[in-house]
């Protein structure tokens, strides 16, 4: 039987965490999954930006997370896509300050290609894959091809359809890391 070192089977017991984004504002809610009394906790992030709605949470091995696009919704009446990705980490220098006490920062990475919300994302073999979702530019999304066949959004007569895609770009996949 192989033996691990300890630090590695302390991590890994470290990564029995679920969490969630409370979207439009900067609080991570926490559940320890292997907790004798499992109870949904509640961290604020130090950002200056909050989770977006519609925004995809992807778990990294490293024990961050990216919060990738989403719905901004702050100016009234123009919500928009964005391409905006953070990387959510546990922030060290403050958990002394606070005794302990579990505290968490963002940075900003590089932004997505497409401004999109909605999305499929996975991480696989050192980078995440970003897939589909919601632009802002429906009207100018391209037609998806399946197996090289063109899926058009227009009906058998070649008029093109009322209501235009809206999921744009599902068979692109963006590799981010």
């Amino acid at each position: 039987m192989k033996q691990f070192p300890e630090d590695n089977i302390n991590r890994v017991a470290q990564t029995r965490r679920l969490y969630l984004p409370r979207w439009m504002s900067k609080t991570l809610v926490e559940y320890d999954v292997d907790s004798k009394d499992p109870v949904w906790e509640t961290s604020e992030c130090q950002s200056k930006y909050d989770f977006l709605p519609f925004s995809k949470f992807v778990y990294l091995p490293n024990y961050h997370i990216l919060s990738i696009g989403g719905l901004n919704e702050q100016v009234p009446g123009r919500s928009i896509f964005v391409s905006r990705v953070l990387k959510v980490l546990v922030d060290n220098y403050n958990m002394e300050k606070l005794n302990n006490q579990v505290s968490y920062k963002c940075e900003i990475m590089q932004p997505l290609k497409i401004a999109r919300g909605m999305m499929g994302a996975i991480y696989h073999d050192g980078f995440v894959y970003v897939a589909g979702g919601v632009t802002n530019k429906v009207k100018d999304a391209p037609n998806p091809s399946i197996d090289g066949d063109i899926v058009s959004n227009s009906d058998s007569h070649g008029r093109k359809s009322i209501t235009p895609p809206i999921v744009s770009g599902i068979f692109k996949c963006e590799r981010y890391c």
